[in-house]
């Protein structure tokens, strides 16, 4: 079983922003997402073996969907802390919400942020993951902006973004409310190109740097995707979590 199935992280603003003059370039950071709700006995071998390749955790922590509200995944903290490397919380918010309550947002990550703290995880910062259309942009920089406010000014606030958010003029005063962000490159946008193009990332990875002048990282898929047939044709999308649904899976 794969425990890491979200992704990798490679940073790339210093790769990105090198002058014309050729240079050895440094190692790249490489990071891990830990996505799992509910964390097992496996996860101490899964955590050993990456010891040697990756820097830092990013692990799931709670999640709020439309009508079910909250889920606060189940970690084993001890395991996290005697793992020792910096930790940074993933608050995932679902898209579909039609609206974000900052108090209650705000309230929620503290909540956990103390709960961690206490515990004796080396808690390195808070990442939002939150797939905004754009049209919504303004009003999730308007909910950074208060979470910023809120939060230690020594504990980082970073989001995941989107490619699509590069068409929106209000891209760089959002990016301006936090501390670094991390753009996904892998997408199904066209089922004939697979999950992950590598020009079509470059391309967004060099746009983003035009943007902002912040660090920010790429994240790169580690899993399988599968496109499953439904009862009206489109196409349904299988990727973290194994779906119970009968017929031809055609892999990515």
């Amino acid at each position: 079983m794969v425990f890491f199935i979200r992704s990798i992280v490679l940073l790339m603003a210093l790769a990105l922003t090198a002058g014309c003059e050729k240079q050895e370039a440094p190692p790249l950071d490489q990071q891990l997402y830990v996505w799992q709700r509910q964390w097992t006995p496996a996860h101490d071998a899964a955590l050993s073996d990456s010891r040697a390749d990756f820097s830092t955790l990013r692990v799931l922590a709670l999640q709020a969907f439309p009508n079910a509200g909250w889920n606060r995944a189940r970690i084993d903290l001890a395991l996290l802390t005697r793992d020792g490397r910096p930790v940074i919380a993933v608050v995932r918010l679902d898209g579909q919400l039609k609206s974000l309550d900052q108090e209650e947002v705000t309230a929620q990550i503290r909540q956990v942020i103390s709960d961690w703290q206490k515990q004796g995880v080396n808690l390195a910062g808070v990442e939002i993951d939150h797939d905004a259309g754009n049209a919504r942009l303004p009003a999730y920089r308007e909910f950074l902006a208060h979470l910023r406010e809120a939060l230690p000014t020594s504990l980082p606030l970073s989001i995941t973004a989107l490619p699509s958010w590069l068409d929106s003029r209000e891209l760089p005063a959002l990016l301006s409310t936090v501390d670094s962000s991390v753009l996904q490159v892998h997408a199904v946008s066209d089922p004939r190109r697979g999950l992950f193009d590598a020009d079509q990332a470059r391309q967004w990875a060099k746009a983003w740097s035009r943007i902002t002048t912040k660090p920010f990282y790429l994240a790169l898929p580690a899993y399988g995707v599968a496109l499953l047939p439904s009862a009206d044709g489109a196409p349904i999308v299988e990727s973290e979590v194994t779906l119970e649904r009968e017929g031809l899976r055609r892999e990515l």
